[in-house]
C-alpha cells in the first residue's frame, strides 16, 4: 500500500474525503502507479507515496478537470492548462516514478566486429 488513510487525511487538499471515496481513489491511483513501477519498489518509496496522495487529492479537488471557475463577477484559474478529469499521472509524476526503477546495465552489451569470408 502506497499510503495509509491517516497519511491521506493529513495531505493538503485531501481533507474531508469519505472512506468510500478514499478507497476508490487509492485503488485507481495505485493501479496507475503500479502499471509503471512494481509494488515492491513503489510501496517502499516516499516519492511514490507522495505522488499517489497528490493523484488522489487532485482527483478529489478537481473531479471535472476545470481550468477556470467563475462565480458572479469573480473568476479563478486552477492552472495554466485544463486538467484532465479523474485519476491520472502528469508527465513529471510519470518521469519521477520511472526514475525509481533500477538502471539496466549497458556495460554487458558490447559490439563485436565480425570478419567477413572475403577477409580471410
Amino acid at each position: 500500500m502506497l499510503f495509509t488513510d491517516d497519511e491521506l487525511a493529513s495531505y493538503p487538499g485531501a481533507e474531508g474525503i469519505t472512506p468510500e471515496t478514499t478507497q476508490l481513489l487509492r485503488r485507481l491511483a495505485q493501479a496507475r502507479i503500479y502499471a509503471l513501477v512494481p509494488p515492491e519498489i513503489a510501496d517502499t518509496s516516499d516519492v511514490a507515496a507522495g505522488i499517489g496522495m497528490e493523484v488522489v487529492a487532485r482527483a478529489y479537488r478537481n473531479s471535472e478537470g476545470y481550468a477556470t471557475e467563475s462565480i458572479d463577477d469573480w473568476t479563478g484559474r486552477r492552472g495554466s492548462v485544463a486538467g484532465l478529469p479523474g485519476v491520472y499521472l502528469t508527465d513529471q509524476e510519470r518521469a519521477d516514478l520511472l526514475r525509481l526503477l533500477p538502471e539496466t546495465s549497458r556495460s554487458s552489451v558490447r559490439s563485436v566486429r565480425l570478419r567477413s569470408w572475403s577477409q580471410r
